[in-house]
C-alpha cells in the first residue's frame, strides 16, 4: 500500500495499492513518477491514478543496470544508486540511457557489513547538491555530482 501526503500538512489524503516491490520513486514533476522495483526497470506511472505508463530499460553502454535501487528527480532526469554498489547514475528516463556513471566508493566509510552500501540520495535544488548516504551509515555527504539541467 502506497500513502499518499499533502506536501505541506504531511496528513494522509489517500492510499493506493500496486503489485511487487517498491524500491524507489520520484516525482518527474510533469505527472509522471519515475519507480523502480529493484530490477533494471524503470516504470513510469501517472501520478494521480499510479498507474503503469510505460516500463522502461536502463542500460548502460547497451547492458542492463540491475538492482535499481533510490531514485531522486531533477529536471525530468533520475539519478539512482544501484543496490550493492557505489554507483550513482544520471538516467534519461525517455530512454533508460545512463548518462552519467559516477563512483562514489570513495564516500564508503570503512568498517561497514557488506550490506551497508550506497542507500539514499537527494537534491537541494536551493544549493544545487545532493545529499548521499547508506545504510547503517553515520554520515551524510552533500556533494557535486556535476550539471543536472
Amino acid at each position: 500500500t502506497l500513502l499518499l501526503v499533502d506536501p505541506t500538512t504531511l496528513l494522509e489524503i489517500g492510499r493506493t495499492t500496486y503489485e511487487g516491490e517498491a524500491l524507489g520513486l520520484c516525482n518527474l514533476g510533469d505527472g509522471r513518477l519515475a519507480f523502480t522495483d529493484g530490477s533494471d526497470r524503470l516504470f513510469i506511472r501517472d501520478a494521480q491514478t499510479f498507474e503503469v505508463i510505460e516500463s522502461v530499460p536502463v542500460t548502460l553502454d547497451g547492458a542492463p543496470v540491475p538492482r535499481l535501487n533510490e531514485l531522486e528527480c531533477v529536471n525530468g532526469r533520475v539519478w539512482a544508486n544501484v543496490w550493492l554498489t557505489s554507483d550513482i547514475l544520471q538516467i534519461e528516463p525517455k530512454t533508460g540511457e545512463v548518462i552519467t556513471r559516477i563512483d562514489a566508493s570513495s564516500l564508503v566509510p570503512g568498517d561497514l557489513g557488506s550490506e551497508d552500501v550506497l542507500n539514499g540520495i537527494a537534491f537541494d535544488p536551493e544549493r544545487g547538491t545532493f545529499y548521499v548516504t547508506g545504510k547503517r551509515w553515520s554520515v551524510l555527504y552533500e556533494v557535486d555530482l556535476g550539471p543536472v539541467d
